[in-house]
């Protein structure tokens, strides 16, 4: 078996792979290990495949990166649509921190009360903006 036929066998290993894991980090080497196999189909040898599946797969993890990075809304403000929404106060994880466990949605999230409050279980607290799926929590309800 040819170097060509191992470099499709491995990207199409990998990119199945990236289908049941659900990563793009997976389909990026799959995708580089294909163009490792159009290399070794003309003959090239095994240092410049190996240089172009390495390269190809880094360049598509960094163009993956940088896209998603640049299109993600911002967690702050308006583009997050539970900005305003109220949420009840169930418990204190840190309170010096300010960390705290509250109830939205019908389920507990880990949330940081970023005002100076001191709220008790059961009161009333208002999502000002995310930290990844962190809330970040305001007794005053966002404008």
């Amino acid at each position: 078996m040819g170097n060509d036929v191992l470099w499709l066998i491995s990207g199409l290993a990998l990119i199945v792979a990236e289908l049941t894991t659900g990563t793009f980090y997976l389909l990026m080497l799959g995708v580089g290990a294909l163009a490792g196999s159009a290399v070794a189909f003309y003959g090239l040898g095994f240092a410049v495949q190996s240089i172009v599946a390495g390269s190809v797969s880094v360049i598509m993890v960094f163009l993956f990166k940088h896209k998603f990075a640049k299109g993600k809304p911002e967690q702050q403000g308006e583009n997050n649509i539970d900005v305003g929404q109220p949420v009840f106060f169930e418990a204190w994880i840190n309170e010096t921190a300010g960390l705290a466990r509250v109830k939205y949605r019908g389920a507990s999230w880990d949330a940081k009360v970023i005002e100076d409050a001191k709220p008790q279980s059961g009161d009333v607290l208002y999502i000002i903006g995310a930290d990844g799926s962190q809330l970040q929590l305001s007794p005053k309800k966002a404008e």
